[in-house]
């Protein structure tokens, strides 16, 4: 096995690395198609929608704990598919329209139907295939961390040949009951990882790799650090907006060589009790939370 896959801490504690990969917009360039589906989806139920929307903070009503309404302000990329739909519904209320029941269902098959008539419009993200080969080949457990649900998951992977046998397991939002921003999507990875690789003494640390805030939240709120691989023209998230560690990188030479920093992050943070930042800085190393990197 290689050093790169199982290292000893400066403690002289062995660890097993471990990287969570999100789907859309990291392994696969999907966002051009998902909005392009959700504008589509929108005006098919009488609502204007733009592509400026999905980057705007938006208050509007979701269900919560137990069916009651509470309002949220997200922007609607990255968002949980029901988000979206609900910001939809939101905007058919404004306009003075009944929602049925049965109104939430039609907008889930909608969307399906239209992501799946156009996946021939599916691109791979440049070099992170061979990133997962590499990690792979090096002896890194791997693993799926997705807000999309197992039907999209299929389409998507079907654009990703080889990946899918690379990955120990698919985390989607079929499995958790709260989806991304929310931690339990990679907590349960965690568990699930930790459950098949730690139970033989060795010790567990992982890396998530995303590419929307919020699923730089969700993995930070789960207390590991988070590489965020910006999309073309996209901003890196702002200190005040970041809870953890995070590092971004434009391209597949950045990633990998960020991957491998915030390794020594979780070696440094994770398992210690509310750790959540790295002590101190390396700064040949850009960190979005305001610290650098441990050497």
């Amino acid at each position: 096995m290689s050093i790169f896959a199982y290292e000893a801490h400066e403690t002289g504690a062995a660890y097993r690395k471990s990287v969570l990969w999100d789907l859309d917009g990291v392994q696969i360039h999907s966002e051009p198609l998902h909005v392009k589906s959700w504008l589509t989806l929108a005006k098919l139920f009488g609502v204007q929608m733009t592509e400026a929307d999905f980057d705007r903070n938006h208050k509007f009503l979701i269900p919560g704990n137990g069916g009651k309404m509470q309002e949220v302000c997200v922007p609607l990329r990255g968002a949980h598919k029901d988000v979206i739909c609900y910001w939809i519904m939101h905007h058919m209320r404004m306009q003075g329209r009944e929602i049925q029941p049965s109104l939430l269902q039609k907008m889930r098959a909608g969307f399906f139907d239209l992501y799946s008539a156009n996946r021939h419009e599916l691109r791979p993200r440049r070099g992170v295939a061979e990133i997962i080969g590499d990690l792979h080949g090096e002896g890194v457990i791997q693993a799926t961390v997705t807000s999309s649900n197992r039907e999209l998951v299929n389409i998507n992977l079907s654009a990703l040949p080889g990946v899918r046998e690379k990955m120990e397991f698919i985390i989607t939002s079929d499995d958790v009951t709260r989806p991304k921003p929310a931690p339990d999507p990679y907590e349960l990875a965690m568990k699930k990882l930790t459950g098949v690789y730690g139970d033989n003494g060795g010790r567990m640390v992982f890396v998530a790799v995303e590419d929307s805030p919020t699923g730089v939240k969700a993995a930070n709120s789960a207390g590991i650090p988070c590489v965020q691989f910006l999309m073309q023209g996209q901003k890196p998230m702002k200190p005040e907006d970041v809870n953890g560690c995070v590092m971004a990188a434009r391209d597949a030479r950045e990633l990998k060589t960020n991957i491998e920093a915030l390794f020594r992050i979780a070696a440094e943070t994770q398992g210690a009790k509310n750790a959540k930042r790295p002590r101190r800085c390396r700064p040949s190393l850009s960190c979005l939370c305001g610290t650098a990197l441990v050497p």
